[in-house]
């Protein structure tokens, strides 16, 4: 919204033809869009902050009042989606029409992308409870590490086992 009121009032500043009626009247209108575009971002990112704040303060109580559960590697099955993607360089893009006419390849970097899901299958006494990781983007032997040296910890509310999350240290 924010270009299109930049647009709008360059445009209708230096229009002076016959074929869009009112010229001035969108010209004038330009300013409040933009107006209402800065104000738009401006509540989005307010609302990402507020977001990003409340899940962080619900880690926290859950960190003070919830059951911690260190990850035995013995429980755990891995999830395992390890890929390779090609990425253009970022080089202008005159220096890369130029590399390519000496390599085309030489333009595009693989990119490793290693991701895991942890699903751990926690006993306690006879009932067994599945509980399912967020996307660990460290490849499975690092991942490993970190459960052996009791690094990974899961905090679980004591009434609502459906509210956890995992806790990796030193990531």
């Amino acid at each position: 919204m924010i270009a299109t009121s930049c647009l709008g009032y360059i445009f209708f500043g230096h229009y002076h033809g016959s074929l869009i009626p009112l010229p001035t009247l969108w010209f004038y209108l330009s300013y409040p869009i933009g107006i209402i575009g800065i104000i738009l971002s401006l509540s989005k990112t307010n609302k990402q902050e507020e977001v990003t704040k409340i899940f962080l303060q619900n880690q926290e109580q859950l960190r003070q009042t919830g059951q911690k559960i260190v990850v035995n590697i013995d429980c755990c099955d891995f999830k395992i989606n390890d890929f390779s993607e090609e990425v253009q360089s970022k080089h202008f893009l005159s220096v890369r029409a130029y590399d390519a006419l000496y390599d085309p390849s030489q333009n595009i970097v693989n990119h490793d992308v290693n991701q895991i899901v942890i699903v751990y299958n926690h006993t306690d006494g006879e009932k067994v409870e599945k509980f399912i990781s967020p996307i660990f983007s460290i490849d499975e032997v690092t991942l490993k590490f970190h459960i052996m040296n009791n690094d990974l910890s899961i905090y679980m509310d004591k009434f609502d086992k459906k509210r956890y999350f995992f806790d990796l240290k030193n990531q």
